[in-house]
């Protein structure tokens, strides 16, 4: 029985614990020498990484590494010392763990040093080890290097891995400077590739570029190039193609314009008001085959929004075809006479002598009977460029008899020095001409074309450039008269003025007081609006009295905003517009609007209302597009403002003074075409609750008064903003102010002389 339990236990023995045995000795083994290694026991070797030093074993690292082998066996160390360069000590500490025990930790802060320590050591299933680790735990942090470390063993599989990781994260990568470092195959890889915004990652090439702009501007093209498709034609013409690295490369702009021009279709979808221009321009350098095609479409939708288009920089810069096929357009046929001459005069002056041999042909296609004859005697047949063409002298001559013809005014008789000469223009009223054979006096039987002028001429200085910006030329508004600052003070019901040219005060019109409610003050064509609470009236200027017109069905809030464009007087609150129709003199239907707050300011671009700041909302600023009822966030202002003034000055609007816990001297101007805010020079004193009045190319700041004090009055002085003789805007102290409320309201307007 013993004989055979012994037999059955040997057997057992021999069938069990053969494996076993091995790996129980191999794990006392490794735990005795980790044991003496970590009691610093009969170790016959150290292993020095800069202050740090590691006893070990000669034999276990022999077992373990041919490195280590070959390096003892040479007897390279000194006294028993290996000292180790180029490495970190804790890629070292894990690489003897591994050694001792067969297993180390391996982390993302470690990984790539462990792994950079073991291929040193040649211990492979450590790199192995590493290489599994980095594949498993692809990062944003570490994804570039892990593809490095892949794509240098042939991993191609796991650095697709990575690729993959890199496409779906990119929006992430692109917001950090590792992309940076890209060379130009692997960064164009990525960006067609990747998975992200448009706008993201035009911006990513651009930071890509600019990091080392001058090895990097000549690859521009070529990166671009990966994601041209993915533009959109909308998003070249506005972002892409301004950008100065487009501008600068002739192959990036050859490659957007045949990407814009390639579905005229398309390209007429996409045009606005803010990138015409830039379509325009890329027709002019192109030779696409559709380029006469799209050149028509830009020139009509120039024409279709002539009102706005033609107060902008980008109109002067059309060139001599473009401008004539617009003015000949039946879109601009609408457009008032007075305003294509100014945008005439703007356009010729801009290049003035290059352009001036047009100018006869350009004038010939207004229509300068459709005028008045003060219009015609003190802007038109003033000009010095008239004077130099005798085409234009007809002209005017016939706008004249025209004007005579129908107006009924008396009429004076043309003098002239010369037979056969234009007749000179003398007196006050319409003149009427005597007929005579001669060429100058016949009507004119076609207008004159661009190539009538002479062909040769030479390139004469720029004169200045000006804005239209803030100039209301409608048919009907008044030329007569003088212009005034109209004030109105809400808490006496008085209207004062200020002629403007002899800084003289006058009373001009008074209303019954009204207490608690809304009251402001809007020009319009020179007529003046008054909304009290919910009542509308007119001045009759030379009756001094008030028209009723139609009123509101309820009050607005005291804070509201009164403005006027288009025949139409805006009232701003909070989350709607109310809008009056000037023609029908009625109320329409309210507007959805942005929310407004106590203290904001407000003020007319371009067919835009700009709101601004507010008591909880000091820096947020909105634009409300009125040809499409939407509201646009722009920039938020430099500093937070509430009761502040604004004004529209050179395609600028400028926010003036008001207060953010002290009242302000600060202004600040925003750009449309750049979406910035820019510091301008502060005003002479703080000013919160002040108005702001625009006339002849200046701003007056008008009243205010510094924050938290007592007083209703506002302060007893005017500013004015002004180009001043070095060439820049400043304030300067206008005149004296009759003491009005705080939070009077003003504007300009032409009052006839008594």
């Amino acid at each position: 029985m013993a004989s055979s339990r012994k037999t059955r236990s040997t057997q057992t023995t021999e069938t069990f614990t053969e494996p076993v045995a091995g790996m129980i000795y191999a794990k006392m083994l490794t735990s005795t020498m980790s044991s003496l290694r970590d009691r610093k026991e009969i170790c016959d070797m150290t292993i020095q990484v800069g202050d740090e030093s590691f006893p070990v074993h000669r034999i276990v690292l022999i077992s373990a590494s041919n490195y280590f082998y070959e390096l003892i066996k040479g007897d390279k160390m000194k006294d028993g010392v290996l000292q180790l360069e180029d490495i970190k000590s804790r890629a070292v500490r894990g690489c003897i763990e591994y050694i001792y025990e067969g297993k180390t930790s391996v982390t993302m802060d470690t990984a790539f040093d462990i792994l950079s320590a073991a291929e040193k050591f040649n211990l492979h299933d450590l790199i192995e080890m590493c290489l599994e680790f980095l594949s498993a735990n692809i990062s944003v942090e570490n994804c570039f290097n892990s593809k490095m470390a892949f794509e240098k063993r042939g991993l191609s599989t796991r650095a697709q891995k990575v690729d993959v990781f890199i496409a779906r994260n990119f929006e992430l990568l692109a917001r950090t400077d590792k992309i940076l470092n890209l060379k130009r195959n692997d960064f164009s890889f990525y960006v067609r590739n990747a998975e992200s915004d448009v706008g993201l990652l035009y911006q990513a090439v651009k930071n890509w570029v600019i990091f080392d702009l001058s090895n990097r501007e000549q690859h521009y093209p070529v990166v671009i190039s990966c994601i041209t498709n993915s533009f959109g034609v909308k998003f070249m013409l506005d972002t892409v193609w301004p950008d100065p690295l487009t501008a600068g490369s002739k192959p990036a702009k050859d490659l957007i314009s045949v990407a814009v021009l390639e579905d005229v279709t398309t390209l007429a979808e996409c045009l606005t008001r803010e990138n015409c221009f830039h379509a325009h321009e890329i027709c002019g350098i192109t030779r696409h085959g559709n380029r006469s095609k799209a050149q028509r479409l830009v020139n009509l939708f120039i024409a279709e929004n002539f009102d706005e288009l033609c107060r902008t920089k980008g109109f002067v810069t059309l060139g001599k075809d473009a401008v004539f096929e617009i003015f000949r357009s039946s879109k601009t046929e609408r457009v008032s006479d007075k305003l294509k001459w100014h945008v005439a005069q703007k356009w010729i002056h801009h290049d003035l002598g290059r352009r001036k041999q047009f100018f006869p042909a350009l004038l010939s296609l207004i229509r300068l009977e459709n005028t008045d004859f003060d219009f015609l005697q003190s802007v038109v047949r003033a000009d010095k460029t008239v004077q130099e063409f005798d085409q234009c002298k007809d002209m005017i001559m016939d706008a004249f008899y025209a004007i005579a013809n129908l107006g009924g005014r008396k009429p004076l008789t043309l003098k002239s020095d010369k037979p056969g000469k234009a007749a000179s223009l003398t007196g006050d009223a319409v003149v009427s001409r005597q007929r005579s054979p001669s060429p100058c006096m016949a009507p004119r039987k076609r207008p004159l074309n661009a190539e009538d002028a002479p062909e040769n001429f030479e390139r004469a200085k720029k004169t200045p450039d000006f804005s239209l910006a803030d100039v209301d030329y409608t048919e009907t508004q008044s030329q007569t008269g003088k212009p005034h600052l109209a004030i109105y003070d809400p808490d006496t019901g008085l209207l004062k003025g200020l002629n403007i040219g002899k800084l003289k005060w006058s009373d001009l019109v008074s209303t019954t007081v009204a207490k608690g409610v809304f009251q402001g003050v809007v020009a319009h064509q020179n007529i003046l609006y008054l909304l009290k609470g919910a009542d509308l009236f007119t001045l009759d200027v030379a009756r001094k009295t008030w028209v009723r017109r139609a009123s509101k069905q309820e009050q607005p809030a005291m804070w509201s905003k009164l403005l006027a464009c288009e025949n139409q007087v805006y009232v701003l609150q909070n989350g709607h517009i109310d809008l009056y129709d000037i023609e029908r003199d009625r109320w329409v239907e309210k507007k959805p609007f942005a929310s407004l707050c106590v203290g904001f300011s407000s003020c007319l671009l371009l067919s835009n209302i700009y709101v601004m700041g507010g008591l909880s909302m000091l820096r947020i600023a909105n634009r409300y597009d009125l040809s499409t009822e939407s509201v646009i966030e722009i920039a938020s202002m430099m500093t937070g403002r509430s009761h502040a003034a604004a004004a529209s000055l050179n395609g600028k609007v400028y926010v003036l003074g008001g207060s953010s816990e002290v009242a302000l001297s600060s202004i600040e101007w925003y750009d449309p075409t750049a979406d910035v805010w820019t510091t301008g020079s502060q005003m002479q004193k703080d000013r919160s609750g002040l108005c702001a009045c625009v006339y002849d190319g200046k701003i007056y700041a008008v009243g205010g008064k510094p924050h938290r004090t007592r007083q209703t009055k506002s302060f007893d002085t005017i500013e004015v903003y002004e180009l001043a003789k070095e060439g820049r805007y400043k304030w300067r102290i206008f005149h004296e102010l009759i003491a009005v409320s705080h939070f009077a309201s003003g504007c300009v307007l032409n009052i006839p002389c008594e």
